[in-house]
């Protein structure tokens, strides 16, 4: 409650003095640009990436991969983060509606594909490449927000921080309950999982892609 009474500071101008706004106020700008249907999409793509990024290693070693190669999945993901991003101008090209429709499948399905595979190279390279593209694009989106979402400059921090609280609300919820799935199983965990999200995110999409191609 108490960071929601807060106000931006007051700036001073050589013509008038611009009020400052309150947190409740710049939700409501926000209201109908799209902001929020594409802050929930994302929002469910992390929660569920960084839910599931405890139980990563030890499912690998569950598999067989010796504990003191599990840093090897690490660098791996490291190394797709960087030739990814090192390649971002190249997907800069792709409308982001298009980009979106690719993370509806490969998110999810890359989940299932995991519950499915027991070969440790497979699993660990599919860890990995899924990691490493995830944070790679995030510049990406990013920019996509300041370019089309932000109506004031001055709230530019204020965006980007309401949009990681999306991520964040769904990454405390979705620990708790993954943790509980792969506590059944490893494989039933990213199963369940894997179709969870393809469910929620189909739903969201259509609405989603009408905004963003209006």
């Amino acid at each position: 409650m108490a960071a929601f009474s807060l106000y931006s500071p007051k700036i001073k101008t050589e013509v008038q003095d611009e009020e400052g706004h309150n947190i409740l106020h710049q939700l409501k700008r926000f209201y109908g640009t799209g902001f929020y249907t594409m802050s929930i999409f994302l929002a469910l793509i992390s929660g569920f990436m960084l839910g599931s990024s405890p139980f990563r290693v030890p499912y690998a070693t569950s598999l067989g991969l010796p504990i003191i190669f599990a840093g090897t999945i690490m660098a791996i993901s490291r190394m797709v983060w960087f030739i990814i991003g090192n390649n971002l101008e190249k997907l800069k090209k792709l409308k982001i509606e298009n980009i979106l429709l690719f993370e509806l499948f490969f998110f999810p399905f890359t989940f299932i594909l995991l519950s499915q595979a027991s070969n440790i190279y497979f699993v660990a390279g599919a860890i990995a490449i899924s990691s490493g593209y995830y944070f790679a694009r995030n510049p990406l989106i990013e920019e996509y927000y300041l370019n089309n979402f932000l109506i004031n400059k001055k709230y530019k921090a204020t965006m980007i921080s309401i949009k990681a609280q999306f991520g964040k609300f769904m990454e405390a919820t979705l620990t708790f309950a993954i943790g509980i799935l792969m506590g059944i199983s490893f494989k039933f965990g990213y199963l369940i999982s894997g179709i969870t999200l393809f469910v929620l995110l189909i739903i969201v999409y259509p609405k989603l892609r009408k905004i963003l191609k209006n």
